[in-house]
């Protein structure tokens, strides 16, 4: 089968924080969706392997790398940024629309309740500071939330 063979830029491998992994693709609607180290989000063919959509997600010269797999819900693909706390990466989630690549959403780890797009959402969480306002800012020192602290990774669980 002939088709695209991505390949994740070398601006990612000196800043990836988890080793240089690639946990999986996914498969839906006729396509085969994937993340790459560089923080490439790809929807290619199943049949032919021809490139459908890409978008970039991450930027590895601030820090942000991927090494998910990607998470399908409906007609969304769900995927994140990732980087070293130390480097002032803020983690979140993007959905991607599966047929098109558009953003639907995304939502940070912390931050203003806009951007991690607490709204109804936040009455859901089980924290210490269940069901309040704010608590992706007034939880940390000062602007302190600007400057990372936070990843995807307790989100996909």
């Amino acid at each position: 089968m002939s088709g695209v063979h991505p390949e994740a830029g070398r601006r990612a491998v000196p800043v990836a924080c988890c080793d240089l992994v690639h946990r999986g693709v996914n498969y839906v609607a006729g396509k085969i969706l994937m993340t790459t180290l560089d923080g490439q989000v790809i929807a290619l063919d199943a049949n032919s392997g021809q490139e459908v959509w890409k978008k970039k997600n991450a930027d590895p010269t601030k820090g942000e790398t991927m090494t998910m797999a990607g998470l399908v819900v409906k007609d969304k693909y769900i995927v994140g940024g990732v980087g070293w706390v130390n480097s002032g990466v803020r983690g979140w989630l993007a959905a991607y629309n599966i047929n098109d690549g558009k953003l639907m959403w995304k939502a940070f780890q912390h931050g203003p309740d806009e951007d991690i797009q607490a709204g109804e959402r936040l009455q859901l969480r089980r924290t210490p500071h269940y069901g309040q306002r704010g608590v992706g800012t007034n939880t940390w020192p000062g602007e302190l939330w600007k400057q990372g602290g936070g990843t995807t990774w307790g989100w996909y669980s």
